[in-house]
C-alpha cells in the first residue's frame, strides 16, 4: 500500500493560515523629535574644567621626556631605561590625543552641534 508519493498526497495540507503568524513591524506614528540641546551633567561639566589642565600636564611631562630623550648623554646610561622612556612617551601621545578627543566632544555638546 503505497510509498511517500501516496502519504505526500493524502496528507492534510497545510494552508497559510496555519503557518506561525509573523508579526509586521508597523512604523510608529509619532513625530520626530526635535534635537534638543543636551547639556552637560555634573561630572562632565567637571571634566570640561579640569582638562586644559591635565592636556597642559601631559605635555609638559611629554616635552620633558623629549628634551631627556635628545640628550646623547641619556644613551650612555641603560638601554631599558630608554625603552622604558620611549614606551612612557608613546603613551603620552595616546593620552593626549584622547584628552583632545574628549576636550573636543565635551565642546560640541555644550555649543550643541
Amino acid at each position: 500500500p503505497g510509498g511517500y508519493d501516496d502519504w505526500l498526497s493524502q496528507r492534510p495540507s497545510q494552508e497559510p493560515a496555519q503557518a506561525p503568524k509573523q508579526e509586521t513591524l508597523q512604523p510608529r506614528k509619532n513625530p520626530p523629535n526635535p534635537q534638543k540641546p543636551r547639556k552637560l551633567g555634573y561630572m562632565e561639566q567637571r571634566e570640561l574644567e579640569t582638562l586644559p589642565k591635565k592636556i597642559e600636564a601631559l605635555e609638559a611631562e611629554q616635552q620633558q621626556l623629549v628634551a631627556t630623550l635628545s640628550d646623547p648623554q641619556f644613551y650612555k646610561t641603560e638601554k631599558s631605561e630608554a625603552a622604558a622612556l620611549n614606551k612612557r612617551l608613546q603613551a603620552l601621545e595616546q593620552e593626549i590625543a584622547e584628552a583632545y578627543a574628549r576636550w573636543e566632544t565635551l565642546e560640541s555638546i555644550t555649543r550643541g552641534s
